[in-house]
């Protein structure tokens, strides 16, 4: 079995739905159950990775899709799923990066020491090199650059001013760990300038934001001939935010319906070519440009 970590960046505000909520939010974004943090499932992301393999094929997509390089890698279609599965597993997407306003320096990118302890075991599971830093246990902290842009001097302690929250460095005791994830996504072709906006912050501070600062838009439809609200169409819909950074694992095995394609690090090299360094679309909204993801896919 062969091992990569797909990372995926919101280039435009994110709604990976749930369906019908049942709180204050009528369409809500999908969640996990035991952290209630921000996810896409598995299954949205392979749908859309099969889509991007037709594309790439181009002709006919029902044709694309029986291809035996289609088929060895994802499996055959609907009608004939039954055959044999597909080589290429796909986890849900989680949290890494979320992006949060900030009094001095626009904005910055967080993250917690529970994410970060996520993506050490994803590249764990998917046998990808993550840097010692980024592993070690760490507190709040940034780089050079991220202190310089968001962090101001209040009584004497270096503060940053998230949203209605307060940030103290206190020593910068995370900056070695900031630094090193900057560097690795930067290497990874994910977000050159990272370091300008990487925050570690703690993660009771993360879970909060994360909950409770997504967007949420109300959203209707006008009567033609009266310009009122037609019955029934004001509602609000949740989105991720712009720069929002998110990963999932990827594991391939060899494959079941030839086509070619032989081992499971030949699926992965594959499966890259139709992926790797490309903007997708993801979740609902595509006609008003929302859920343009760049995607990299490391370790392959």
């Amino acid at each position: 079995m062969s091992g990569a970590v797909m990372l995926l960046r919101a280039r435009t505000a994110l709604h990976p739905g749930a369906g019908t909520g049942l709180g204050a939010i009528d369409l809500p974004i999908q969640r996990e159950k035991h952290t209630n943090w921000p996810m896409v499932q598995g299954g949205t992301i392979k749908g859309i990775w099969r889509d991007a393999a037709r594309r790439a094929i181009g002709g006919n997509p029902g044709a694309a899709d029986e291809t035996p390089e289609v088929k060895a890698v994802f499996g055959p279609p609907s009608a004939t799923a039954g055959d044999h599965a597909g080589a290429l597993a796909v986890t849900d997407a989680r949290i890494l990066g979320f992006p949060v306003r900030s009094l001095k320096g626009g904005w910055m990118l967080l993250t917690s020491p529970e994410a970060l302890w996520g993506l050490c075991q994803a590249c764990d599971l998917a046998g990808v090199r993550l840097p010692n830093d980024c592993r070690a246990p760490c507190a709040v902290g940034c780089t050079e650059q991220g202190k310089e842009r968001a962090f101001f001097e209040i009584g004497g302690t270096q503060s940053a001013v998230l949203e209605d929250v307060a940030i103290k460095l206190d020593g910068n005791p995370g900056q070695a760990a900031a630094q090193g994830l900057a560097n690795w996504l930067g290497a990874v072709g994910i977000a050159a300038t990272m370091a300008q906006v990487l925050l570690i912050v703690d993660d009771d501070t993360f879970n909060f934001c994360v909950r409770y600062r997504t967007q949420v838009v109300t959203r209707n439809a006008l009567d033609y001939e009266t310009k009122t609200v037609k019955q029934g169409h004001l509602f609000t819909e949740e989105f991720l935010p712009p720069e929002t950074l998110m990963y999932a694992v990827v594991l391939a095995d060899n494959p079941l319906g030839g086509g070619g394609v032989n081992t499971a690090t030949e699926v992965l090299q594959l499966a890259k070519t139709w992926i790797h360094e490309k903007t997708i679309q993801i979740g609902g909204d595509a006609t008003t440009g929302k859920g343009l993801c760049g995607i990299a896919l490391v370790g392959v």
